[in-house]
């Protein structure tokens, strides 16, 4: 797995045990060690791995949203004792509950909560098998992690068709070339191209062929100047 940054949110192992103590639910090995070595972030781009929350569902229990029927692996009245460890891009929660064994997936856009028995294996094994049972399709991009860093910092840049001088696709080919990046996403939709002296990466939009932002931990890095240059070079307008 790469993990984008050395800056990372570690959560002590005594944080986890309180939250174990007082909630009564026995955390996922995999979960806990995960939190402990490569702290909260997001892995693959879709799923924000948070440290154990035991409030943020309670006021779900009124809500209504899903279906509490015989087939449903919790009571209405029970979200409000989960645990959450987590959530999806599009606002799905992952969670565990004291008096249920396996993990709970409780979906932004469906009234129907999933009991999910955990994958073998350490955490980024379990999320892939959770992503392929929810989206019924495997992963298709590598294995990564992007952590939480309150110092985290984004530039954009916008082009115009009046402006810019190259494709984004042939740009990121062109920023590719010139700084070999350490590792590489990319899909019809975007392209990522990281590089450890930013803690970061430079995003390509290729969806609306207009942006393209540098994220990065390390402002320091002598990069930093060079690639922001570079894209103004290319017609790229620094949005403040």
């Amino acid at each position: 797995m790469y993990v984008v940054s050395g800056n990372r949110s570690i959560v002590e192992e005594s944080t986890l045990a309180q939250v174990e103590l007082v909630s009564g639910v026995v955390l996922p090995s995999a979960y806990r060690s995960f939190l402990m070595k490569y702290g909260e972030g997001t892995y693959r781009g879709w799923m924000n791995v948070a440290r154990p929350d035991e409030e943020v569902l309670k006021p779900f229990a009124e809500y209504g949203l899903w279906e509490h029927d015989d087939d449903s692996p919790i009571t209405e009245e029970q979200i409000g004792s989960c645990v959450s460890l987590g959530t999806s891009v599009d606002g799905d929660f992952l969670a565990v509950h004291p008096e249920v064994e396996g993990l709970l997936w409780l979906p932004r856009h469906n009234d129907r909560i999933s009991l999910l028995q955990p994958a073998d294996g350490d955490y980024p094994t379990m999320l892939d098998a959770i992503y392929q049972r929810v989206y019924e399709r495997s992963a298709a991009e590598p294995s990564w992690f992007e952590p939480w860093y309150e110092e985290r910092t984004v530039q954009f840049y916008i082009f115009t068709k009046e402006t810019r001088k190259l494709s984004l696709p042939s740009l990121a080919q062109a920023a590719r070339e010139r700084w070999h990046p350490d590792f590489i996403i990319e899909n019809e939709y975007s392209c990522k191209l990281f590089y450890r002296p930013l803690g970061g990466y430079l995003r390509f939009n290729y969806a609306t062929e207009t942006e393209v932002a540098v994220l990065m931990d390390c402002v320091t890095s002598p990069l930093i100047p060079e690639m922001t240059a570079w894209l103004e070079q290319h017609g790229g307008r620094r949005m403040s």
